[in-house]
């Protein structure tokens, strides 16, 4: 018979076994719903892009989409789009010319490149192709490699793995502010290249223990994490909560959240985003660079920087510098949006009635701001005289 004190152990070690299964398996729970939470507060528009089976970077050959893919997204009621893929994983009608005397750029960036709620023909990258065919002949192919969420540490991995193999004869690199603050610690966990961290679902999975890094190690659980969402959620006001489930509202504000991130260089909390970026943009100029491949860097304005806002080009300056000191071509297209177009004009966004600094809708670029993006790429390629004779004396 067992002594009453080795059953009040036995029943303590019992009890103190399943409050840890208990709180695992809640855990565990939690690490799903932060990552369903955050794919919708600031980046389902990610999601939406590219549909429910996210993205893998072993689909296509070339390419991170899958191949061959035809298919219509209705997420943004008013923009839907369809999305057509070429056999080799871009975004392209058309497959690979391998032909000899083809000019073959290779587009790469994020969802600016990507060109979410357009057609493939109304992305920049195709605009560009349309421009340069019509000014230099029909033997030139832009490939459309970018890819939602993806930054520099994503393009300079894809370029090592898949982008060289085409053997482009220039590359082009749209780059856009969040490019520098996408680096934070909590975005990279869910959305670097390397991890394929999309699931089929597309919902981002958190594994146990993976919440807000820093602060304790209460604060580093996903229960904890879960507790502040809920919090946030349940103090917000009507306006605030909106953001969260309303997709037009949801670019806007992870931009606003990102902000001083990408232009307060001096910032504590950015200096380490602004190192990484600074890194990996050098190594995948060094690149370039070491296979011969002529790079620009083209610059994408967001539409702060725009009238009647004009926010400071901190980004614009920082690239410009480098590219004195890597040798780069450097293509800044913010003059040309603001002689050319507008924010109505250049993105998906809609002056919130009687007030001109607010914006309702999606920052991406819109049909006519791709059109316009394209056309200073062009231009840019025309002043350079290394660029241009690459299209008057043909592919590699």
């Amino acid at each position: 018979m067992m002594k009453p004190e080795a059953s009040k152990v036995r029943e303590g070690l019992l009890l103190i076994l399943f409050t840890l299964v208990v709180v695992a398996l809640f855990e565990y729970f939690a690490g799903y719903m932060v990552g369903y939470h955050e794919a919708k507060s600031f980046s389902q528009e990610y999601m939406d892009f590219i549909g429910p089976w996210g993205v893998k970077n072993d689909w296509g050959e070339y390419g991170d989409l899958p191949p061959k893919a035809n298919r219509t997204f209705p997420y943004w009621r008013t923009r839907t789009y369809l999305m057509q893929t070429n056999q080799e994983g871009f975004r392209n009608i058309e497959d690979i010319d391998w032909s000899d005397d083809v000019v073959r750029i290779l587009a790469i960036g994020d969802s600016q490149t990507f060109g979410p709620y357009l057609a493939n023909e109304d992305t920049w990258p195709s605009w560009l192709e349309k421009t340069m065919r019509h000014r230099y002949g029909t033997h030139i192919q832009v490939l459309n490699a970018g890819i939602p969420a993806y930054t520099i540490e994503d393009e300079l991995e894809y370029l090592k793995e898949k982008g060289l193999g085409i053997r482009p004869d220039m590359i082009v690199l749209g780059v856009f502010p969040n490019d520098v603050s996408d680096y934070r610690s909590k975005y990279r966990k869910g959305y670097v290249r390397s991890a394929k961290r999309y699931s089929q679902e597309g919902v981002p999975h958190v594994t146990m223990f993976e919440g807000e890094s820093g602060g304790s190690w209460i604060e580093s659980t996903n229960m904890y994490s879960l507790a502040r969402i809920i919090k946030e959620v349940l103090s917000s006001d009507p306006d605030v909560s909106g953001i969260i489930t309303s997709p037009s509202k949801q670019t806007a504000t992870y931009m606003e959240h990102g902000q001083i991130l990408y232009f307060n260089t001096s910032d504590p909390e950015a200096k380490g985003y602004w190192t990484s970026f600074e890194k990996d943009m050098a190594s995948l100029v060094d690149i370039a660079k070491t296979n011969d491949i002529p790079l620009m860097i083209a610059y994408i304005p967001e539409h702060k920087q725009l009238p009647p806002m004009n926010h400071p080009p901190t980004l614009q300056e920082f690239l410009s510098n480098m590219s004195e000191d890597k040798g780069f071509v450097f293509s800044d297209q913010t003059s040309l949006f603001i002689e050319k177009g507008s924010i109505q004009s250049c993105y998906l966004l809609n002056m919130v009635e009687g007030d001109d600094m607010r914006y309702d809708g999606n920052a991406h670029l819109s049909r006519y701001g791709s059109y316009l993006f394209a056309e200073g790429v062009a231009n840019s390629i025309d002043a350079d005289e290394r660029l241009r004779s690459i299209f008057s004396e043909g592919g590699r």
